[in-house]
């Protein structure tokens, strides 16, 4: 260990990858995971673009999903660590929506969260916030007491009235986060997941029944959102 936060974050999600690719560790799925009723269908970067970070042009069956953004700064080193993400995400089409997001989000009824992306007048159409008022410190040497929570990957989506539950796998024996994600509904019922590991890759599986188009059309750049954020944290 060098003694940095973002050192300390980065030596964690090394070890947590080779525990998992060697079977040291077992992950716990996020809720409903194994509702999964239909095959992986991929969500893949566009070929030939070209990106700093992580790919901003993706692949869907409903379309093509765009990522704008407009801050990306991170520090890492001598104890201190932060992460302030500002964008937007597009499903391009006549009945598509623009989401935005951010880090620590702030504004009139914000909760305390880590992350948190909205669209529609003043946010009252969707909003999602990660780990709402939870203890999940984003900045230096807390992150590493956050990158541990499994609490602190969870997140609650209102969308349209209704409120849908984001959930996040994690090793069994550390608590580190793993790609894995479901969008459950209220009642439990799973109505999206994704496989959100890879760089240019999501793999997405669909619930017991189908959801309208209206909230996939949501699910899906929230999706390439948590993708961006993650891979860039």
């Amino acid at each position: 260990m060098n003694g940095s936060a973002g050192g300390d974050v980065k030596t964690a999600l090394c070890l947590s990858l080779a525990l998992l690719l060697t079977g040291g560790c077992s992950v716990a799925y996020p809720t409903q995971w194994n509702a999964r009723a239909t095959s992986a269908e991929n969500v893949d970067a566009t070929p030939w673009v070209v990106y700093a970070n992580t790919p901003t042009s993706w692949e869907s069956r409903d379309g093509q999903i765009q990522l704008r953004s407009t801050r990306h700064e991170r520090l890492s080193g001598m104890g201190l660590y932060r992460l302030d993400l500002e964008f937007e995400v597009e499903l391009v089409g006549p009945s598509g929506r623009i989401i935005t997001c951010r880090t620590e989000p702030t504004g009139p009824d914000v909760p305390s969260s880590r992350f948190g992306c909205w669209s529609g007048p003043e946010g009252e159409r969707l909003r999602l916030w990660i780990a709402p008022g939870e203890d999940c410190p984003s900045r230096d040497a807390g992150v590493m007491r956050t990158q541990t929570s499994p609490a602190c990957w969870n997140g609650e989506l209102t969308f349209e009235g209704d409120v849908i539950r984001l959930s996040s796998g994690h090793l069994e024996s550390t608590g580190s986060p793993v790609g894995y994600i479901t969008w459950v509904s209220d009642e439990g019922e799973l109505l999206l997941a994704a496989n959100i590991v890879a760089e240019q890759r999501i793999q997405v599986f669909g619930g017991p029944s189908p959801v309208p188009d209206r909230l996939r059309r949501a699910l899906l750049p929230l999706t390439v959102a948590l993708h961006h954020w993650r891979h860039a944290s």
